[in-house]
């Protein structure tokens, strides 16, 4: 297993120069930085393609046509202000960012796994907003169809009796990881000192609530597959079947 050292060399000479500089000036980092497990749960359906092509925001199975029926049926039946949550939570776009993937660290959710993540957010919120648009007689029938056959599109693509979570473990000495993760607190490190830098470098790097955001594609070479866990495939049935209410439409 390489080192953190050798790990942060391999990268050097693609990593922000400040960010370079601190590490070479107070050595402990590299070890410390490099302690923080950066996880990541997709679909084992996925990970052939993010092998071949690398972690990003678009792994998915909806399509234009799905998005489209989609948009079509929230100006006629959507809930007042709900378009900019449809743009973020389906679409998977938002003003303020490019889209991206999240990353956790161990011990965020109880355990060092978050089990109950692994499932392609957009497409679950699609389907389940599909399934409550088809079994709504207040849409037409032909909405209804369509919407029915998104829902069955994900039953086919996630819930197959094979199924199950990847784990992927990121390398944090990445470019695009290290040098979105630390190049807007390197001056804040530099100003609060060494010791103090030494003690909250964890905390620092851990990211928000949601985890820590990586705007772009992860390249495949920076990703290993950390462990696979089970889908609960009744649970995620079960939440499908007959949801009562609807984020966006009335």
């Amino acid at each position: 297993m390489i080192s953190p050292e050798a790990a942060f060399e391999r990268q050097r000479d693609q990593i922000v120069p400040e960010i370079t500089e601190l590490f070479d000036d107070w050595p402990e980092l590299v070890e410390i930085y490099a302690s923080v497990d950066l996880l990541h749960n997709t679909h084992s359906s996925l990970v052939p393609q993010i092998i071949e092509e690398g972690l990003n925001g678009d792994s998915s199975s909806i399509t234009e046509e799905d998005l489209v029926l989609a948009r079509n049926l929230l100006r006629t039946r959507g809930k007042p202000g709900v378009s900019g949550m449809f743009d973020i939570y389906v679409n998977g776009t938002r003003n303020d960012r490019e889209r991206g993937v999240f990353f956790y660290t161990p011990g965020m959710f109880g355990d060092r796994y978050n089990i109950g993540y692994g499932v392609p957010e957009r497409a679950w919120i699609l389907a389940q907003e599909m399934r409550y648009v088809a079994l709504n007689e207040g849409f037409s029938t032909n909405d209804r169809n369509q919407a029915q056959a998104i829902t069955d599109r994900f039953h086919e693509a996630y819930l197959t009796p094979d199924a199950s979570i990847t784990v992927l473990k990121a390398d944090p000495f990445a470019p695009e990881i290290i040098n979105n993760r630390l190049s807007d607190a390197v001056g804040r490190l530099r100003e609060a000192g060494k010791d103090c830098t030494i003690f909250a470098l964890p905390s620092v790097i851990q990211g928000g609530f949601e985890g820590l955001y990586i705007p772009g594609t992860v390249s495949p070479e920076h990703l290993t597959v950390e462990t696979t866990i089970p889908l609960d495939q009744d649970e995620w049935r079960k939440r499908l079947s007959a949801p009562t209410t609807s984020r966006y439409f009335e």
